[in-house]
């Protein structure tokens, strides 16, 4: 457990020693991994795991333009559910991408091998997160998840199956009831705030504020790492960080 009460101190620890092994140049593949999980966890950056690919401007206009679509034609109802098929794919992309972080940090220092979801579609992402972890409104995710994708591929599919343009209009009005609630799983809403992803953000908060085992194996790797190559370095306790 550490030392210090104040967590920067022991973040600036933490790189003092990464930086000793780095100008070594004793880095490896299991450091590296080990560090980049450090880093994500202080800063914070697991908050944001959008796609390498998707521009986030673009999806924030996307949004927009389909909240303005008139959906009363059949051309902006359908226009209206590939945008915000789009868009959930995005959302659960993002909430795979958490999931698997916190995986990460619960088996670490054992690591799975996640297979890539950068090119995965909304069907493939609700099954990878339907076989993960349980997690809060994960039952209402997921049936909510697969119905917008249901609508979207009958939209995309299945059209000329329809037996009146206002079946079609019809069929867009239950997407949109599917989309707005599997939206409410995920992020909550006014009356029940804590969504899926915001009590998993509560869960890798808590992990980082609460446990040390972390950062404690971490910093036993890096410590192990300048021992075996005999290089010096301060022990924790006699650590002044620069001011």
């Amino acid at each position: 457990m550490s030392i210090y009460k104040t967590p920067d101190i022991r973040e600036n620890y933490t790189e003092y020693l990464y930086e000793k092994i780095r100008k070594a140049n004793f880095n490896h593949e299991e450091i590296e991994y080990s560090h980049g999980l450090f880093r994500k966890l202080v800063s914070r950056q697991y908050m944001d795991n959008g796609r390498s690919s998707t521009k986030e401007r673009i999806l924030e206009q996307l949004l927009d333009t389909a909240n303005k679509i008139d959906t009363s034609s059949v051309e902006g109802a359908i226009s209206s559910a590939f945008i915000y098929h789009q868009i959930a794919e995005e959302w659960l992309y993002d909430f795979l991408e958490l999931i698997r972080f916190f995986i990460d940090l619960k088996l670490y220092p054992e690591r799975i091998q996640h297979r890539s979801s950068d090119g995965m579609k909304l069907g493939v992402l609700i099954t990878e997160i339907e076989s993960s972890i349980n997690f809060e409104n994960k039952e209402n995710l997921i049936k909510y998840s697969r119905l917008v994708n249901q609508y979207r591929n009958s939209f995309a599919h299945d059209l000329l199956k329809k037996d009146s343009v206002e079946a079609i209009k019809k069929d867009f009005n239950k997407f949109m009831e599917h989309f707005n609630k599997m939206h409410e799983a995920l992020e909550g809403t006014e009356e029940i705030p804590y969504g899926a992803r915001e009590a998993l953000l509560e869960l890798i908060k808590n992990f980082n504020k609460w446990s040390d085992e972390f950062h404690d194996k971490h910093i036993f790797l890096l410590t192990e790492t300048l021992e075996e190559n005999d290089i010096q370095y301060l022990d924790e306790e006699k650590f002044e960080p620069e001011k």
